[in-house]
């Protein structure tokens, strides 16, 4: 029989690298979100990705998988969100960007997969008639949406 999903929230980076976890998958909206900042746990994200940002020219825009000693299972997913300042963007952006990581992240073998959903850039606030209030909520939505599977 199958088993729901456990579904924790932390508070502390510190816990993203912890044995309960066999990837991160870290969606963002801009590559200065994970890559540039010298704070942990991100100083060790970007020292991961470094390699790969020199040879791919696309790094930061597609989902990227990178091997980090810093996060458990030493998985990290990079997933970016598309710009969220156009008049045509919603949270489905958000929701394309969390099961295409999530997606990518069990397609390399994790099975307990954490999600750290930097935050949304003031622009997309800015919108006329843009609704961000639930974007974790969509987040969620579509972790669990990458990791259905059918029973036929």
């Amino acid at each position: 029989m199958a088993t729901l999903p456990e579904i924790r929230t932390h508070s502390s980076h510190t816990q993203l690298a912890a044995a309960s976890h066999d990837a991160v998958v870290a969606v963002y909206a801009a590559s200065a979100d994970v890559l540039a900042l010298s704070q942990a746990p991100y100083a060790s994200w970007a020292a991961a990705a470094a390699p790969f940002r020199q040879i791919d020219k696309d790094f930061g825009k597609t989902i990227a998988l990178i091997p980090a000693p810093s996060v458990g299972g030493s998985r990290l997913v990079l997933s970016p969100i598309d710009s969220l300042d156009d008049d045509t963007d919603d949270v489905r952006k958000i929701f394309d960007a969390v099961k295409g990581g999530v997606a990518r992240a069990i397609e390399a073998g994790a099975r307990r997969p954490a999600i750290h959903l930097s935050p949304l850039p003031a622009a997309a606030n800015t919108v006329p008639d843009a609704d961000y209030s639930r974007w974790v909520e969509m987040a969620l939505l579509a972790a669990l949406d990458a990791s259905y599977v059918t029973l036929v």
